[in-house]
């Protein structure tokens, strides 16, 4: 199962380990291009070690978002080029409860 992630500039997954598997091989392609990825709560372990990992304080601890960058910005970026900080898990914990 692949999927045409050519047009994609920036990837966020909210899939199970089965379906991230599934798209495994579109994922690696689309990072080779230089495309960050995310995924929320599973990781990817083709997609190598994640750049950075974002918890919220307001989520259980197993709620995590995993960033993969094949180009990682300086130290004082994020994975996508955004200043990390605790603003970024605060911006995290508010967008998940958004559904609440």
């Amino acid at each position: 199962c692949t999927i045409d992630l050519a047009p994609a500039t920036k990837i966020f997954v909210y899939l199970v380990p089965a379906g991230l598997d599934c798209i495994a091989p579109s994922l690696v392609a689309a990072q080779s291009r230089g495309v960050p990825v995310a995924s929320y709560t599973f990781t990817i372990p083709s997609l190598g070690q994640p750049a950075q990992t974002l918890i919220a304080e307001t989520r259980a601890p197993e709620c995590r978002v995993w960033l993969y960058n094949p180009n990682p910005a300086p130290e004082a970026k994020g994975a996508f080029g955004a200043p990390a900080s605790g603003a970024d898990l605060a911006a995290v914990g508010a967008s998940s409860n958004a559904g609440d």
